[in-house]
């Protein structure tokens, strides 16, 4: 679930930055008066930046990093000798 989470976060965060570039070439248009050029390159930079961080995310997800194996949940009150455990003293 936190993965999932994680990766939606990711996925926002592409969305947000071809916004905040378009938003940033939008304003540098009114500013300057020089309408639709700022807008047009912060769309294209915005777009760019958000592929490259698409190409990083899908390379995350189809390239985990190896981390620590797990050992599997052992269970004390068994024994690893198949043979049966004698309680009794041997004469």
């Amino acid at each position: 679930m936190a993965k999932a989470i994680g990766r939606a976060s990711e996925a926002s965060t592409v969305a947000f930055t071809i916004g905040i570039c378009f938003l940033l070439g939008y304003w540098l248009d009114y500013a300057l008066k020089t309408s639709p050029l700022f807008s047009v390159i912060g769309l294209a930079l915005g777009m760019v930046t958000a592929f490259r961080q698409l190409l990083k995310l899908a390379q995350r997800i189809s390239n985990p990093p190896a981390g620590p194996e797990k050992e599997p949940a052992s269970n004390e009150n068994q024994n690893p000798d198949p043979t049966p455990v004698s309680k009794a003293p041997r004469s």
